[in-house]
């Protein structure tokens, strides 16, 4: 779609971002759409005092910014770099100009929009959860299904996120996901090979996990036998009593 525009005579505004950098922060003037060229980014909102929620991530390509062609308003949320990255800003104005005579990447444009809008409501969803375990769960299905690459074992993750990455995805402490992430390597969903590498190795697990059929029990030690017939420590069936 870049290249359309571009090639329509609607400007892009190339910028890089270092680890850390925003792009845009929330109450800043929303005066284009933004896309993600090469990188890793985040988008997220701020709660409490200091406290951050991820509501969107992006990897290597992607539109973010406020998924709307008015050119007055001011953002909602804050987009930072996760790493290194490359983005282009399109200035609504003469996009809204363009589209006005020639509509010919309006479709473009309401898919992208639909995409912003779809991973929004997925964040909303995951979070409705009160335990760690089933938003954690929720999200690395999520990460899987978007950004996994299969190695013969599961789905290695595309994108390298740190345990405070991930807790900002979740809205839950550092301490509560690094510690659920321990039981879900226990217990064989998950496995991580080197620092921000996670590989997703039992999907149909971890989805019983994210809809509450399947809980860890941190607070006990316990074994419970799963329906695969292996013994795993750490984790509790609902519906089944737990032995030790």
């Amino acid at each position: 779609m870049l290249e359309c525009l571009e090639a329509s005579g609607v400007p892009l505004i190339e910028r890089r971002y270092a680890p850390g950098q925003h792009p845009y922060m929330r109450g800043d003037p929303d005066e284009g759409l933004w896309f993600l060229l090469a990188g890793t980014l985040e988008v997220y909102k701020l709660y409490g005092a200091f406290s951050m929620a991820t509501v969107r991530l992006l990897d290597h390509e992607g539109l973010f910014g406020e998924p709307s062609l008015r050119s007055e308003g001011r953002h909602r949320d804050s987009a930072q770099a996760v790493s290194a990255c490359r983005v282009a800003k399109v200035p609504k104005g003469p996009l809204l100009r363009l589209l006005s005579g020639d509509a010919g990447s309006a479709p473009a444009l309401l898919g992208a929009f639909a995409g912003c809008v779809e991973e929004r409501e997925a964040a909303v969803g995951r979070m409705l959860d009160r335990t760690v375990d089933c938003r954690l769960a929720c999200l690395l299905l999520e990460l899987a299904e978007r950004f996994g690459e299969g190695n013969g074992q599961g789905r290695v993750l595309s994108v390298r996120l740190s345990h405070q990455d991930l807790s900002c995805m979740v809205a839950c402490t550092r301490e509560a996901v690094s510690k659920a992430i321990g039981e879900f390597r226990e217990a064989g969903l998950i496995e991580t090979p080197r620092p921000r590498t996670l590989v997703v190795l039992d999907e149909p697990q971890l989805r019983e996990v994210a809809t509450g059929r399947r809980t860890t029990a941190p607070e006990e030690s316990t074994k419970a036998r799963g329906p695969w017939g292996q013994t795993r420590s750490g984790l509790r069936f609902w519906g089944s009593t737990a032995v030790s």
